[in-house]
């Protein structure tokens, strides 16, 4: 099964899609975990909706979603300069200052809170989600 740039569909890759009605857009980023008659179920949700070209931030949902093959595309969804979340750390949130392969590095509070300290350290990307 192949998605909208030609490749095979991955399970545990990210994907991503939009779709745009009446004003109101919708973009949806998740992981593939399933395909069934042409369709991909992404987990792992995050989506953000917006008006007239104003987006807010993402929000992770706790629903699946069944979308065309089609209609996906690839997404590498880290850059400098994002701020994410992980999944030790997930009230702390940390800037990404350097992005590898498989890891985020990442500065902020790695104590928890406690000490209130900034500190430098990598984090695997599977781990970490936009704030």
């Amino acid at each position: 099964m192949l998605d909208a740039t030609g490749r095979e569909i991955v399970i545990g890759r990210r994907y991503g899609y939009s779709q745009q009605s009446n004003g109101s857009v919708w973009i949806v980023k998740g992981i593939a975990e399933k395909t069934k008659d042409l369709k991909v179920t992404l987990g792992s949700i995050q989506e953000k909706r917006g008006s007239y070209g104003k987006t807010g931030d993402f929000h992770p949902e706790e629903r699946r979603r069944s979308v065309n093959a089609c209609h996906l595309f690839p997404v590498d969804d880290f850059i400098i300069g994002d701020k994410v979340i992980t999944e030790m750390y997930s009230n702390e949130v940390f800037d990404v200052v350097g992005v590898t392969v498989d890891t985020l590095i990442l500065k902020g509070d790695w104590s928890g809170g406690t000490h209130n300290v900034c500190q430098i350290g990598d984090y695997d990307k599977t781990k970490c989600r936009l704030k």
